[in-house]
């Protein structure tokens, strides 16, 4: 079973932890369980591009491939291009909602192009949440890049129950 890093930026208090794909579809879920509209997109820092897909149907992420099914196509990506997720939360003042936490969960893939960041946001809990995107993204960009789970020695990952 694959072993990764997840990058957390809250409000500033950085932390990384190993996670598992299972835990990761475990996040996705109650995500798009707690949204009213859960919303995925691809961002390309080094292009300087953000590409809206849409929503979120439904998802897979198996030992060979992630798909991701929206209401229009599916995106699918190589487990083996899997490089980390990330998460940030903010606390922002929205002009519509006021003070609000709001989150964004990010998965890093890598070919032979570079990074591509899918993310995944709720579209209706702030004004402007693409906006957040590109803010927050610059804030959790390196957070989890520097732990590397899957070596061996005294890891967590070893004492993981199977489920």
């Amino acid at each position: 079973m694959k072993v990764f890093s997840h990058g957390s930026n809250v409000n500033f208090q950085i932390s990384a932890r190993e996670m598992f794909f299972t835990d990761l579809e475990s996040l996705l879920k109650r995500k798009k369980e707690q949204s009213g509209r859960f919303v995925m997109g691809l961002l390309k820092p080094d292009k300087e591009q953000l590409v809206v897909y849409g929503l979120l149907t439904r998802y897979n992420l198996n030992d060979t491939e992630h798909t991701f099914e929206l209401e229009d196509e599916t995106i699918k990506w190589p487990q083996d291009q899997f490089l980390l997720s990330q998460e940030a939360v903010f606390t922002i003042e929205d002009e519509r909602q006021g003070q609000v936490d709001y989150d964004i969960l990010y998965l890093t893939y890598e070919d032979s192009e570079g990074e591509s960041v899918l993310f995944f946001i709720d579209e209706n809990n702030v004004t402007h949440p693409l906006a957040c995107v590109v803010q927050f993204y610059e804030q959790v960009k390196e957070v989890g890049r520097d732990v590397d789970f899957s070596l061996t020695g005294c890891s967590a990952n070893e004492w993981k129950p199977q489920k």
